[in-house]
């Protein structure tokens, strides 16, 4: 800067300093000014960084004023039940969907649905006809064990009968014999009585031989008929289950075909 010769001339002979400028407050004001704005400008440049543009993926969600219902799943709105600009409480039922997509055997629903009617369909049918063949085979063993009874008790008159007659006719070739050793009949006699005898005990074992059959085969008539309700209750059991199990897959495969969405809070 330029300065006036006096006040130089001043300041080398008086020796009092350096001469400082005094500057106004307006000047002051205007530095402080710029210095700040060049401060926030670093400031803005090192912290907030430069505005880019950018696509995002997502459903804008207000928070006021309006709520954003969604399906849980791809569906065909078979059903509306609220009107718009209709007041609806918290819980109530706005839309009703249904799936014609495939199930897990990639099957229609439809047709999933009428295979599972036809399996429960059969479970039912099964059930019936064990009840149905349970029954019959029971009769049967019944009427044939009565038959096979009466049957041993006729056996046990009848041999009855023969072990008597076969005692008399031992009786008699015992007495035969004891007059033949007394020289009263010949032996022709005795051997007739004998052959009688031995055709007596024949018939009586080849009839007891029978009795013992029928009585084996009464036992294990007896037997089937104590093990057919057990075996009868089985497969009752195993059909009931396969029924069960067709009804719990139908249920579900109807509430999968068909659901609802709900209003998540009143407005």
């Amino acid at each position: 800067m330029l300065f006036r010769r006096q006040a130089v001339d001043h300041q080398r002979r008086a020796g009092l300093g350096r001469i400082v400028l005094r500057h106004g407050r307006a000047a002051q004001l205007g530095v402080l000014a710029v210095t700040l704005i060049v401060a926030g400008l670093l400031a803005a440049f090192f912290c907030l960084g430069f505005a880019r543009s950018q696509t995002l993926q997502g459903v804008l969600t207000p928070t006021q004023g309006m709520v954003a219902i969604s399906s849980p799943q791809a569906g065909v709105v078979v059903a509306i039940r609220a009107a718009e600009g209709q007041g609806v409480a918290a819980g109530r039922v706005l839309f009703v969907l249904s799936a014609e997509h495939r199930d897990d055997r990639q099957r229609p629903t439809a047709r999933a649905a009428s295979v599972l009617a036809e399996r429960e369909r059969l479970a039912v049918e099964a059930m019936q006809q064990i009840r149905t063949q349970g029954r019959m085979q029971q009769q049967a063993l019944a009427q044939s064990m009565a038959g096979m009874q009466a049957r041993l008790t006729h056996l046990d008159g009848e041999l009855a009968v023969l072990r008597r007659r076969q005692q008399l006719t031992e009786a008699i070739e015992q007495r035969y014999r004891t007059a033949m050793a007394r020289g009263l009949v010949s032996q022709q006699f005795v051997d007739e009585k004998m052959a009688e005898s031995m055709d007596q005990r024949a018939r009586t074992l080849a009839l007891e031989r029978d009795r013992m059959a029928l009585a084996e085969a009464l036992a294990q008539a007896r037997e089937d008929l104590r093990q057919l309700q057990p075996r009868q209750r089985e497969q009752l059991l195993a059909a009931d289950a396969a029924l069960q199990q067709a009804r719990r897959e139908r249920i579900e495969q109807a509430a999968a075909a068909q659901w609802e969405v709900r209003a998540p809070c009143a407005g």
